[in-house]
């Protein structure tokens, strides 16, 4: 099934939604970029000081640092956001009959296991065109309804964009550009500053972590690190006074990712290529729609 409001919903968001992503990924780097300008306001707003009594306090405090890492944490959270929405995206397409629904509800209606069911069939599936991943009409009984040029660069898309998919399914359920560690005070490297760690789970040193006890580690990192700073912002700064802290026999499990300019913009490119991806797809979809063919 697809509706005139499914139609109306690809054009916005192919001139709208794809935006989304990808404007508060530029806008956490920019914020990176900035972060000492952003710690003096940070202390102009919060403790109500002058601007020189601000400036003053940020350079004591290096509050730009803190800053930087609250952007990059909130930087990979958003890649992992935009995986996320990609999957249950292209899931809404594949599923658009269910119910009689429609590519909108569907997406609407969507939640995290939707995400996981599709990419997770992916990667079964390797071998899928795009259009046998999301059920769309085959390039033979598109023959004669579109124009040449168009058939072909669906058929281009149908080859191309289903790699794009697989290998993003892969990203997201398999492994991640984060990085895991199970930390004491004893294990804690010399340079552990340079990147930023997000706690996973706080154990006794005697007592196995979750990723080492058989058959507990079924969530995907990537996720794992996600939720963590989404729903709690567990991103601890000063690690290793927490690590000594009574009780002092403690391990944590963490995911770390860099805190490097690089990083950041590595993770701002990735983004931007998934989001006109999914721009990508929702127009072929739309030109199929266009093009009379029942979908």
């Amino acid at each position: 099934m697809f509706t005139e409001k499914d139609a109306v919903f690809l054009r916005d968001y192919i001139a709208f939604g794809y935006l989304n992503h990808f404007v508060t990924a530029l806008a956490l780097v920019e914020g990176a970029r900035n972060a000492r300008q952003l710690g003096v306001m940070s202390h102009e707003q919060l403790e109500f000081m002058t601007h020189d009594d601000a400036v003053r306090q940020e350079q004591s405090l290096r509050t730009g640092g803190r800053v930087q890492g609250i952007m990059v944490s909130r930087l990979f959270a958003e890649y992992v956001s935009t995986i996320e929405d990609f999957g249950a995206f292209l899931h809404a397409i594949r599923r658009r009959r269910q119910g009689n629904k429609g590519v909108f509800v569907k997406y609407l209606d969507s939640e995290v296991n939707a995400v996981a069911d599709f990419f997770d069939y992916v990667i079964k599936n390797p071998t899928l065109d795009l259009g046998q991943m999301l059920d769309l009409p085959t390039i033979d009984k598109l023959k004669g309804k579109m124009p040449v040029d168009k058939l072909k660069d669906t058929e281009n898309h149908y080859r191309d964009f289903a790699k794009v998919v697989v290998d993003l399914a892969k990203s997201y359920r398999e492994k991640s550009v984060t990085s895991s560690a199970d930390i004491s005070t004893k294990t804690l490297p010399p340079d552990w500053t340079d990147s930023i760690y997000t706690v996973l789970e706080l154990s006794a040193s005697d007592v196995p972590l979750n990723n080492q006890s058989a058959g507990n580690d079924t969530k995907p990192l990537m996720v794992e690190a996600f939720n963590n700073i989404k729903h709690r912002f567990m991103v601890i700064e000063m690690l290793d006074d927490f690590l000594k802290a009574e009780p002092k026999h403690t391990t944590l499990r963490v995911a770390y990712q860099s805190r490097r300019p690089e990083w950041a913009f590595g993770l701002l490119q990735t983004i931007g290529a998934i989001v006109m991806c999914q721009a990508e797809i929702a127009a072929t979809v739309l030109e199929i729609h266009n093009a009379g063919v029942k979908l």
